[in-house]
């Protein structure tokens, strides 16, 4: 169907009056006659009645104009859309993130991102570290954010947040270092959910001098700590999670370097996205430590 002679249709079904129509559509009225002629013969009938003085639409016509206004509204809206995700300001944007990034940064930034570009449907994947870069090198993720570094092939990574594992303990036992809590019971992250972060909670407990003796896993954070709050145990959990207020529950800082780490900003190396040049761009401009 073409949306050029559906449109000169409307005006001159609208306006009821083929000089008025014409002179609005900047063409002629012997021009338009033409064009309402090979409409008529595109769709196998008579569109405007012959037979009257006074204009009137056909039955065919009167549907016709009720379709066209529709199919003319859905290519207006297409073509600012298209215009839209060329510029990078509408489409799909699929984000992967890890156990702490929405508390540690994310969730600022992605309420920027949203304001500034309203039209943008996010979709959030939480995601390991590994899950993540497979999936942006096989093209399901658009950007992530993973533990550095970052040595994937054709992924381009920006350090980005810098975060830190905290213990978690019972509030009536004393604020003290991790190696104060070796001979404690600790509580931790499935190691299915996140290797990573098993391995980064064993490294970090090796460095106090101990390996820590896990008695209860959780899939959740603020499941680990409500089991913390129980009793069943200590827990490494990231800084960013102690704004979680949870009863008789009390945080700590471990003393050990090994305990922090880095997030970067990771997306497929040159490769021409608006939509993630405007959210790299906005990272970069609002994000911690830029």
């Amino acid at each position: 169907m073409d949306l050029a002679l559906l449109h000169s249709f409307v005006v001159l079904a609208e306006h009821r009056h083929f000089g008025q129509a014409a002179e609005l559509l900047s063409i002629t009225q012997p021009a338009l006659t033409k064009q309402l002629q090979r409409l008529e013969e595109r769709l196998g009938g008579l569109l405007i009645e012959r037979d009257t003085r006074h204009f009137a639409l056909t039955p065919a016509g009167r549907v016709l104009l009720e379709s066209a206004r529709a199919l003319l509204h859905q290519a207006e809206q297409a073509s600012r859309r298209v215009g839209l995700a060329l510029e990078g300001k509408a489409g799909l944007l699929r984000i992967g993130f890890g156990i702490a990034n929405l508390s540690a940064g994310l969730g600022a930034l992605l309420r920027e991102f949203r304001l500034a570009f309203p039209q943008v449907e996010v979709e959030l994947q939480d995601m390991s570290t590994p899950a993540q870069l497979e999936a942006l090198a096989n093209e399901q993720l658009d950007v992530g954010f993973v533990r550095l570094p970052v040595t994937h092939p054709g992924l381009a990574a920006i350090p980005y947040l810098q975060e830190r594992l905290i213990i978690a303990h019972p509030e009536s036992i004393p604020s003290q270092s991790l190696a104060g809590f070796a001979q404690q019971p600790f509580v931790a992250t499935r190691k299915e959910i996140s290797t990573t972060f098993r391995d980064h909670l064993l490294t970090t407990c090796q460095a106090a001098g101990f390996v820590p003796r896990i008695v209860q896993e959780a899939s959740e954070v603020l499941t680990i700590l409500h089991l913390v709050g129980a009793g069943f145990g200590v827990a490494l959990v990231p800084q960013s999670c102690s704004v979680m207020t949870v009863p008789h529950v009390a945080y700590s800082d471990t003393g050990v370097a090994e305990a922090s780490w880095s997030i970067g900003l990771v997306y497929r190396q040159g490769e021409a996205d608006p939509l993630v040049d405007n959210f790299v761009s906005l990272a970069l401009e609002v994000g911690p430590g830029h």
